[in-house]
């Protein structure tokens, strides 16, 4: 029973572990747009190229966890459920390196009357993935304070889609940018915008498997 109830522990540890992933990746994505918005190509680079290496470590740790969790049968109640949380977490890792591997390739020009809602648009897209790790990891250490978080992520999704609707309106009704560079600013916007829409997902999985624990 000891020795269950260790490698159940390490396995907590595993997964805070894995969590420092998203942390260290969403302050990269931030501040590597917030580069770009500066033309500071150079340290951009650096940061987005950073995003795409926390996202592979990040692929080789959960499949790590994951064969822990089949190999060593722990937490059989609900294993099924940290898997699902752990591989839904995926997808905010893989699109925000999505997001800055379109930003390297594309180079889009930002308009200056939107930098400052982009800047926005930005903290309030770190702020979301960082409430979804606190939700997450609330889980498994105070699963009462989980749906305080959740609220926090779904404020700062609810913000993301505000500025982000706003941008793309401000830049469609700007008759000097050329309709070729309003879809690709609006289809860039839109993939930023996924990165809190995806952490919302999680956090809408994560309230059933709070229930359910609870129940």
């Amino acid at each position: 029973m000891l020795s269950v109830w260790k490698k159940t522990k390490e396995l907590e540890g595993k997964i805070d572990n894995y969590l420092d992933f998203f942390i260290e990746a969403s302050l990269n994505f931030k501040e590597g747009l917030l580069l770009y918005l500066r033309k500071n190509m150079d340290k951009f680079v650096e940061k987005a190229r950073k995003v795409d290496e926390l996202e592979s470590r990040g692929d080789s740790f959960r499949r790590e966890i994951e064969n822990v969790i089949y190999m060593e049968l722990l937490i059989p109640e609900s294993r099924g459920d940290v898997l699902a949380i752990i591989e839904n977490a995926d997808s905010v890792l893989n699109i925000m390196a999505q997001v800055m591997i379109e930003f390297d390739i594309q180079r889009p020009t930002i308009p200056d009357f939107s930098v400052e809602s982009f800047e926005l648009l930005l903290e309030n897209t770190a702020s979301c993935v960082m409430e979804m790790v606190s939700a997450i990891r609330m889980y498994f250490k105070n699963i009462q304070e989980v749906r305080n978080h959740i609220k926090s992520v779904m404020h700062f999704e609810h913000e993301c889609d505000q500025l982000g609707n706003e941008i793309k309106k401000k830049i469609f009704r700007d008759n000097n940018i050329e309709p070729c560079c309003k879809i690709q600013l609006s289809n860039l916007i839109t993939l930023v915008q996924e990165v809190s829409d995806k952490a919302e997902d999680v956090c809408d999985r994560l309230s059933i498997y709070v229930i359910k624990r609870l129940a």
